[in-house]
């Protein structure tokens, strides 16, 4: 069975404080050995424990880094745009990319009075962006790869408001879901790139700023999805 709601977010709460002290040295063992200990304080709740470490894994340490901790994470918000003052992490040297820009979208989901629950957080990460080339013209083009992630947590949220949960562990059918939205994220996070050639097509690069904003009009009706 899944998590209610109230048991979700104990359990948000309490990993978290343990991964501050583990911080994030090697992430992998650290959600496998938390998944045993959890399989005890929440036995009944082991399948969603299962489905939510598989959903997380997908997107690193992100977990215990939620909106609600700390200030490393900006949510999506069409009122607040990126600045350069929100790309904290140094250049990498071996990219020669005029700036990073690293986003995430995080999934928690269970039961609340026999009825399907989820929240979704699309984030930028702060301690992860860096910029080389400061300029306005760059950061919107950055600002392009936050709003394509905007894009994929709101069809996200339209696959998962049209499921059906057809047994009472809909761990497995979620976990396809994300899977298979991500799969499509990365790909148009790549093809951005791809045909504006990191920005420098200036031609595409308008192009490609229209078709994001169309895209989220598209989907305006799917933008409420916390």
């Amino acid at each position: 069975m899944f998590a209610d709601v109230s048991s979700i977010r104990k359990m948000e709460l309490f990993v978290s404080h343990i991964w501050q002290l583990l911080n994030t040295l090697f992430p992998l063992l650290i959600v496998i050995d938390l998944e045993k200990y959890l399989s005890v304080q929440f036995r009944k709740n082991r399948n969603w424990i299962r489905m939510f470490y598989i959903v997380f894994i997908f997107i690193s340490s992100i977990f215990t880094n939620s909106p609600r901790q700390g200030n490393s994470f900006i949510d999506w918000n069409p009122k607040r745009k990126l600045a350069w003052s929100d790309f904290k992490a140094p250049p990498d040297n071996a990219v020669k990319a005029a700036a990073l820009t690293s986003t995430n979208i995080k999934i928690d989901a269970g039961f609340e009075n026999n009825s399907f629950q989820y929240h979704i957080h699309c984030m930028f990460d702060k301690s992860k962006s860096w910029g080389r080339v400061k300029n306005d013209y760059v950061l919107q083009h950055e600002q392009g790869h936050f709003d394509i992630a905007e894009i994929y947590a709101r069809k996200l949220n339209k696959m998962l408001k049209s499921y059906k949960p057809h047994d009472s562990d809909p761990s497995k059918d979620v976990t396809k879901i994300y899977q298979n939205v991500m799969q499509g994220y990365n790909e148009e996070q790549n093809l951005y790139d791809q045909e504006t050639n990191f920005s420098i097509d200036h031609t595409k690069q308008e192009e490609w700023l229209r078709k994001i904003d169309n895209g989220l009009r598209e989907l305006q009706d799917y933008a409420h999805y916390n």
